[in-house]
């Protein structure tokens, strides 16, 4: 009779530690979806600056391809005089 006991008092408490984890989890999320509901403007604004960054890396890349070739520099020089 002590084994089923024993047995029974662990599944109880696996039973309620298996809850708590459970209400820990959601209040994790709650807490997640409230940061980023509080922040959406900023999170925003960081895609829009990578976005912009991406462009202007995009746009420097192809200016530096462009000062490679002798012949674009050779015109940009005629442009100018």
């Amino acid at each position: 009779m002590p084994n089923k006991v024993y047995t029974c008092y662990r599944a109880i408490l696996k039973a309620k530690i298996a809850t708590e984890a459970t209400i820990k989890i959601m209040d994790t999320f709650v807490k997640i979806r409230r940061l980023i509901n509080e922040n959406k403007d900023i999170f925003k604004r960081v895609i829009e600056i990578e976005n912009k960054t991406d462009y202007i890396e995009s746009a420097l890349k192809e200016h530096d391809n462009k000062m490679e070739d002798k012949e674009y520099l050779e015109n940009l020089i005629e442009r100018t005089r």
